[in-house]
């Protein structure tokens, strides 16, 4: 328990990658319900990264559609062929996961004209940020449907080995996977098949069921595959935002100003 700290104490919790909240909280030796009913206010500096996770998105589709991973490996061997290519204009988007996050990947997605599907858990709670919006049970239409599937969930026990072999034969043979969520939402070892054998067209991962990606990975060496390390969420801006959003938060906190506190946990 957190008896040796004082209830009129504000905690900020410095975000780890590839930590959640709860096991950060384990650092109290804490739940969230200790902290609530003792009076303490819990807040995590992380500043808003839905627009350069969104970019990262963005990046994987554009390499696909123009072919940009096969001119580099074409630099790389000094070979002129040119080969074919598409237009993002034409492309179905769909999004699992329509969270901060997603709602801004649709909305830069939607402004070039794809079309986007999407799947939130409580639909109702989507808004108009997508073409169609389904619930869970809308997964494998999704699926289907879409060019690019754009994982940008949470990791949960429901989400925990989400896109597996059922659902990655279901996708069309030219659709691609970006995967900007947690590595264990994708049946890993399933993906390297299906990758191999063309169930489908590519990869774009920045995240793995094991970080760093290791070396001996098939991922590494297949030519359908963009390999980022972890990084979707990163800006130069990273630090000075934190920091800002720290100041705010001991600034309103004196004041008494609980309710205008940004990124409360508790």
């Amino acid at each position: 328990m957190i008896d040796w700290l004082d209830s009129s104490v504000l905690i900020t919790v410095v975000q780890i990658r590839g930590i959640t909240n709860r096991q950060r909280l384990a650092v109290f030796g804490c739940e969230r319900h200790d902290l609530s009913r003792q009076g303490f206010e819990l807040t995590a500096p992380s500043p808003d990264i839905t627009t350069p996770r969104s970019l990262g998105k963005a990046s994987g589709s554009t390499a696909f559609e123009r072919g940009i991973h096969t001119g580099i490996r074409q630099q790389q061997r000094a070979v002129w062929e040119r080969y074919t290519v598409g237009e993002l204009a034409d492309a179905t988007l769909g999004i699992v996961g329509v969270g901060a996050i997603g709602q801004r990947i649709a909305e830069l997605a939607s402004a070039i004209g794809i079309q986007t599907l999407g799947i939130k858990r409580n639909p109702d709670t989507g808004g108009n940020c997508v073409d169609e919006l389904f619930g869970p049970e809308g997964l494998y239409e999704l699926l289907l449907r879409a060019d690019y599937v754009v994982l940008a969930c949470p990791l949960t026990d429901e989400t925990r080995g989400l896109i597996g072999r059922e659902e990655l034969q279901t996708m069309n043979e030219w659709g691609v996977l970006i995967n900007i969520a947690r590595g264990d939402v994708v049946d890993e070892e399933t993906l390297i098949h299906a990758l191999q054998y063309g169930w489908i067209r590519g990869a774009a991962l920045d995240v793995f069921s094991t970080e760093p990606l290791p070396a001996d990975s098939p991922l590494w060496k297949l030519s359908n595959v963009i390999v980022t390390p972890h990084m979707a969420g990163l800006t130069p801006h990273y630090m000075e935002r934190s920091a800002a959003i720290i100041a705010q938060n001991y600034r309103t906190f004196v004041a008494g100003d609980l309710d205008a506190m940004q990124n409360r946990i508790v």
